[in-house]
């Protein structure tokens, strides 16, 4: 009998372990992929918006002169002379993008960095530079094996570092390309593929140090396991049942279970293991929680390379937003969703003309519009990684109003998710006492007696006072609007 409960025992804790690792490495390659189709969308959206405007004209540097292979598609002027003098040269998507990454690279040095690497390798190539590695060549030759539109691997970059691999499948769909630059391309067949490298060197030694302390702990299990084997079976059953409960219960997905059982002999130590571990193994997932909402922060500052009123504007709101949300009462998972949306509310702003986002004067009309697509912009970004997809619908709708006059559905009271109501809140407050090219920010009883103004008709009129209340005397950090040079 006795050891009957005790192979059950290390067999429970044997598959405890295994779930946890398995789990942790699934989360752990969920995320690189979620940064790396990120940085897909990025170069993507970037891309095509370059070349929807013909190319953008910089002026001759070190890495920059006459594309040749553009140069070969008749009638497209590659080169120019401006008013000053100086030379210029069109740049296409491509060229742009691995400038872009460059400088994104940059503004960053930081362990938090999410820089990456960006390619777009083919073995027809005619530009030297994007002929691939034996490595991309074997990554190539598999997708096109087996028809794979993606394909990730670990590997490590040139100087021997980690990194996630992803590559996506470029299947050329129309023939504008075909001549003159690429005769040899087929239409429909994967050509190239487009490769993207992270860095994952301090997420992976987090993920070794986490398993050290798993395993540390089930160690620690084992031996308590050895001790309970020497006592009599009615002394264990019923303690032994309970374990067995609350492991299938924590196999489930509970995180808060914990085994209440106060005796001074192995028993008592073996729950007290048993705690230790969920503790432990709950702590490891708030440290990656931690590090997810760091690259999430890093992402951020990727928009504010490109909209200087962004800088800081996004933690403000993710402050105010969880201020409400703690007097509101929201769950621990509805609290993680408000600050993820908040902090990523205005992402789409990657999709809007610079010219607009940094515009010192009104708006024209279809200015206006323009800027108004960014809601919809963040919510299909966010909504491509599925640990973000829930708060999607919560960033679409962060400026709708209850009266219905908002974007970008029209949506009135309750049809407008709990959330967004939040975020619409904290996101004006922000804007009204942060600083902007036209104006300056004002005091908090100005914005308060605004709030108040509007609830019932553009605000939640059950949320003004409430976030009132929340704000309290704390300090307002104010945004201000610094722009940001960024030479090619």
């Amino acid at each position: 009998m006795i050891f009957a409960v005790g192979s059950v025992l290390l067999v429970i804790l044997g598959g405890a372990f295994v779930f946890i690792y398995e789990s942790q490495e699934r989360q752990f390659e969920a995320l690189y992929r979620a940064q790396a189709l990120v940085a897909h969308d990025f170069t993507d959206m970037v891309a095509k918006t370059v070349s929807k405007y013909g190319g953008v004209w910089v002026e001759e540097k070190d890495r920059v002169g006459v594309n040749q292979y553009l140069a070969k598609i008749p009638g497209l002027n590659v080169e120019i002379e401006g008013k000053d003098g100086k030379k210029y040269f069109r740049m296409n998507g491509f060229t742009f993008i691995q400038e872009m990454t460059a400088v994104q690279n940059s503004l960053d040095g930081s362990e938090l960095s999410v820089g990456f690497t960006h390619r777009a390798p083919t073995d027809k190539a005619l530009n030297p530079l994007n002929k691939p590695t034996p490595e991309e060549q074997r990554h190539l030759d598999k997708m096109r094996a087996e028809n794979l539109n993606e394909y990730s691997v670990f590997s490590t970059d040139k100087n021997g570092a980690p990194v996630y691999v992803h590559n996506k499948a470029n299947r050329i769909t129309q023939g504008s390309c075909i001549e003159p630059c690429h005769p040899n391309y087929k239409i429909g067949a994967i050509e190239a593929m487009k490769t993207v490298a992270l860095p994952v060197g301090r997420a992976q030694a987090m993920k070794e140090e986490s398993l050290k302390k798993i395993i540390y702990i089930f160690m620690s299990a084992l031996l308590v396991v050895s001790a309970v084997l020497f006592l009599i079976a009615r002394h264990i059953t019923a303690p032994i049942n309970e374990l067995m409960v609350a492991t299938d219960r924590f196999s489930k997905g509970e995180r808060d279970v914990k085994i209440d059982i106060k005796r001074n002999d192995e028993i008592g130590e073996l729950a007290a293991a048993f705690n230790r571990m969920i503790s432990e193994v709950n702590h490891s997932q708030e440290e990656l929680r931690r590090l997810y909402l760091d690259i999430v922060k890093a992402f951020v500052r990727t928009i504010e390379a490109k909209d200087p009123y962004t800088r800081g504007h996004s933690e403000n709101v993710a402050r105010y937003a969880m201020l409400l949300g703690e007097v509101l009462g929201l769950s621990a998972e509805q609290m993680k969703q408000l600050e993820c949306a908040a902090l990523l509310h205005d992402i789409g702003k990657i999709g809007i003309r610079e010219e607009v986002l940094n515009k010192q004067t009104s708006l024209t009309d279809e200015e206006y519009e323009h800027v108004k697509a960014h809601p919809d912009i963040s919510a299909q970004i966010v909504g491509n990684i599925p640990d973000l997809a829930p708060i999607a619908y919560v960033i679409k709708h962060h400026h709708e109003r209850c009266d219905g006059k908002g974007y970008t559905a029209g949506l009135t009271g309750e049809q407008i998710p709990l959330l967004s109501r939040i975020l619409a809140i904290a996101d004006t407050f922000d804007a009204m006492t942060s600083d902007r090219p036209y104006r300056c920010g004002c005091n908090k009883e100005t914005a308060f007696a605004e709030l108040r103004k509007g609830a019932g008709t553009q605000f939640d009129a059950g949320l003004v006072e409430p976030f009132i209340r929340a704000i309290g005397d704390i300090e307002i950090v104010r945004t201000a609007y610094e722009p940001i040079a960024i030479q090619l």
